[in-house]
C-alpha cells in the first residue's frame, strides 16, 4: 500500500514566528491487536491479510445442521503465546440480522468450549459493532459462529488485554475501565432513583435502546419542581454518521447538536458511506459511542412539562439510543461564581 512519506505540520505563533518542520511518517506498532476482514476475500485482498504471529490461521467453513438448516463457521487459530496474556478482546463489525445473529465462542486445544457469548446485537439491521472479553487460559482458538452464509460480517478485532491496577475515587460505584482498545462507551449507572450531588441532580430516562431515524424520534416529557440553571443530555448512539450530528429539541425550540466523543480514527467500527447523490465518502460508527448536549436554563420551564426531542436530520441512515441520563446544575450552597463587568 502507497503511504505517505511526510506530514507537513504548519504552526503560526505570532510571537516566535516558529515553522514546525516535516515529520516522518512510520507504521505504529501494535503487535497486540489483529484486524482481521471477514468479507468474502478475491485471491488479491485474501493476501493482503496481515496479523501478528501470535493468529497462527483463519478460514471459514459451512456448517450443516441436522434440521436442514445451514451455518457458517469463522475459526481464528491462536498461538500459545496469547496465555501469558491476561485476556482477549474481540470484536466483530456486522449487519444486525436478526435471523443471522453470531455468537463467539473460545475453545481449547482440544476441541472443549471455554466461553460462549450471547448471541450479538438486537436483530435491528443495523451496521453493529459487539466485543467479548475471554480470559486466555487454556485458550486456542476462537469460533464465530452465524447462521446462514455470513455475508453480513465485516471485521474481527483481536486485542490482547493485561491486567494492571489503577486508581478510583473511594465513593465512585463504576471505575472507568480501559478494556476497549479504542471504544468510548461509558460506565452507566445501576440506580434508578434521582440523584443529588452538589448541586447536581442526575436522572436516568431510559436504560433500553430505540431507533432512531426513518422518521422515527424518540422524546421525553419531564416534570421540573425548579427550572435549573443549566442541564446536559447524556446518551449513547450506534451508527451514528460522523459529520451529520444528532439534534436535541427542547419544548420546540432551536434544533442543538449534540456533541459526539469520537474514538481513535483507527477504531474498526468506522465504516464508510457513499450516498449516490453525494461525492466522498462519509463514516458511521457501528458502535455505542458517547453523546451530549448543553441545554440551557431559558429552553427549560418549570410551570409546564418540559418536551426533549432526539431526532436525527434529514437523510441520516437509520441508528439506535440507549442509556439516556439528564443532569440538572441547581444553585446551592457552596456554589463559586463570579460577576462580569
Amino acid at each position: 500500500m502507497n503511504m505517505l512519506r511526510f506530514i507537513l505540520l504548519f504552526f503560526a505563533f505570532a510571537s516566535a514566528g516558529l515553522l514546525a518542520v516535516a515529520q516522518d511518517l512510520r507504521d505504529e506498532a501494535s503487535p497486540a491487536t489483529a484486524w482481521i476482514d471477514l468479507r468474502p476475500a478475491s485471491a488479491e485482498t485474501a493476501q493482503s491479510q496481515v496479523v501478528p504471529p501470535w493468529v497462527e490461521a483463519f478460514d471459514a467453513n459451512p456448517v450443516a445442521a441436522p434440521n436442514g438448516t445451514s451455518s457458517t463457521l469463522f475459526t481464528l487459530q491462536l498461538g500459545s503465546e496469547v496465555q501469558s496474556r491476561s485476556g482477549l478482546l474481540v470484536r466483530v463489525v456486522y449487519r444486525d440480522l436478526r435471523e443471522a445473529r453470531p455468537s463467539l465462542v473460545a475453545v481449547d486445544r482440544d476441541g472443549n468450549e471455554l466461553a460462549r457469548s450471547q448471541p450479538l446485537g438486537e436483530g435491528g439491521g443495523l451496521l453493529a459493532s459487539e466485543g467479548f472479553y475471554v480470559p486466555t487460559h487454556k485458550l486456542a482458538s476462537i469460533h464465530i459462529e452465524v447462521p446462514g452464509d455470513g455475508d453480513h460480517l465485516h471485521t474481527a478485532f483481536l486485542s490482547l488485554v493485561d491486567e494492571v491496577q489503577f486508581l478510583k475515587a473511594a465513593d465512585t460505584v463504576l471505575p472507568i475501565t480501559p478494556l476497549q482498545r479504542f471504544e468510548r462507551a461509558l460506565p452507566f449507572p445501576l440506580h434508578f432513583d434521582d440523584l443529588h450531588l452538589f448541586g447536581r441532580v442526575r436522572a436516568v430516562l431510559a436504560t433500553e435502546s430505540f431507533p432512531l431515524g426513518g422518521g422515527q424520534d424518540v422524546g421525553f416529557d419531564l416534570e421540573l419542581g425548579e427550572r435549573p440553571l443549566m442541564a446536559i443530555l447524556r446518551f449513547e448512539i450506534r451508527g451514528a454518521e460522523v459529520t451529520r450530528p444528532a439534534e436535541v429539541i427542547v419544548n420546540a425550540g432551536v434544533p442543538r447538536p449534540v456533541a459526539y466523543l469520537f474514538p481513535d480514527l483507527a477504531d474498526p467500527s468506522y465504516v464508510g458511506l457513499i450516498r449516490r447523490d453525494n461525492l466522498g465518502m462519509h463514516f458511521r460508527y457501528a458502535s455505542w459511542m458517547p453523546g451530549q448536549v448543553v441545554i440551557p436554563s431559558s429552553d427549560l420551564t418549570a410551570a409546564n412539562l418540559n418536551a426533549i426531542t432526539l431526532r436525527l436530520p434529514n437523510g441520516h441512515e437509520n441508528a439506535s439510543i440507549r442509556h439516556v441520563i439528564l443532569e440538572l446544575k441547581y444553585n446551592w450552597d457552596k456554589l463559586s461564581y463570579d460577576i462580569a463587568p
